[in-house]
């Protein structure tokens, strides 16, 4: 289903124009400013035929998912935040989403891009043809370890310049994130992206364009990332240093990764790299190799630290 809306690159001069504006004339002196002229600069922009007025929208079952992800990292996350005010919490979950759809779908972008820029002769593509099909993340293409690149940049930036604390944050975002993350795979699933190669083992779906039964591996990773999510939060309870949930949460999500894209069938020459020469890995597999090494290392690091000493009884 499509609805027509402001196109896509529409929006983003618009969204720019009024950051910039935002920046050089702060709202507490004149508030009607920026909206006012970042408008007229879009306007101008479309007038002009630099970008179009309108677009269309489809709503499909991954963009449904992909907000449910949203939603039900939100509600973990307000849960267990403990001294997290309500404003601190939705800045950083609009921070989060924001960053993590841009990062997401960027890297799928860099990923494909020779496909994205040329049509199917290889001809070069109209930047602007080339930006609206860079730009339909409702169509599915996205690689979450973009998003996850981004958005802990993002927010990591935030509780710097806020000062929250950044064990205690990484603790209460990480099963957060991944709950967010066992949802969307539904989208995945319903999408058709994401899909596992072919298999003879008796649960091997059949899906429209494959020819022969494939593995269902949006359902494994939705599933796995679930239990690891209950595991996180019942082993909560007994750690005390901060930073090591978030610490396990890299090591056993880059372990359960590694392993899910091995049977992936999705892959193509443009996904893959040799990991320092010893193997022909998918990039995914190779980020799933350095996170859970940094999962490690975040892990020796909360351990060496300092308990905090406890606050004295009033």
């Amino acid at each position: 289903m499509s609805v027509p809306f402001l196109h896509l690159a529409f929006i983003a001069v618009l969204a720019l124009a009024w950051a910039l504006v935002q920046r050089l004339r702060p709202a507490v002196t004149r508030p009607w400013l920026a909206p006012v002229a970042a408008t007229t600069i879009a306007a101008v922009a479309a007038a002009l035929g630099v970008v179009p007025w309108l677009g269309e929208y489809r709503l499909t079952a991954f963009g449904f998912f992909l907000l449910m992800a949203f939603v039900v990292a939100w509600q973990i996350a307000a849960a267990r935040r403990a001294t997290l005010s309500d404003r601190q919490l939705i800045d950083v979950v609009l921070i989060a989403l924001v960053a993590g759809v841009v990062g997401a779908r960027t890297r799928f972008v860099w990923e494909n891009w020779h496909v994205i820029a040329h049509d199917h002769a290889g001809s070069p593509r109209p930047w602007l043809e080339t930006l609206t099909i860079a730009a339909d993340f409702d169509g599915g293409g996205m690689v979450w370890y973009g998003g996850l690149f981004l958005a802990g940049l993002a927010v990591s930036a935030y509780v710097h310049r806020h000062r929250l604390g950044f064990w205690a944050m990484a603790d209460l975002v990480a099963p957060a994130v991944l709950a967010g993350l066992a949802v969307g795979r539904l989208g995945c699933w319903f999408n058709g992206c994401c899909h596992g190669a072919p298999t003879d083992l008796p649960w091997g779906v059949h899906r429209a364009g494959h020819e022969h039964p494939i593995h269902p591996t949006q359902l494994y990773e939705a599933g796995a990332v679930a239990v690891l999510v209950i595991a996180l939060l019942v082993a909560e309870r007994r750690l005390e240093r901060p930073g090591v949930l978030a610490a396990l949460a890299c090591i056993g999500y880059g372990a359960w990764r590694f392993i899910n894209e091995g049977l992936r069938g999705d892959h193509h020459a443009g996904a893959r790299t040799a990991f320092f020469g010893l193997a022909d890995l998918s990039t995914s597999q190779a980020t799933s190799i350095y996170l859970a090494a940094g999962g490690v290392l975040l892990l020796a690091v909360a351990l060496a630290r300092r308990p905090s000493p406890p606050t004295p009884a009033r």
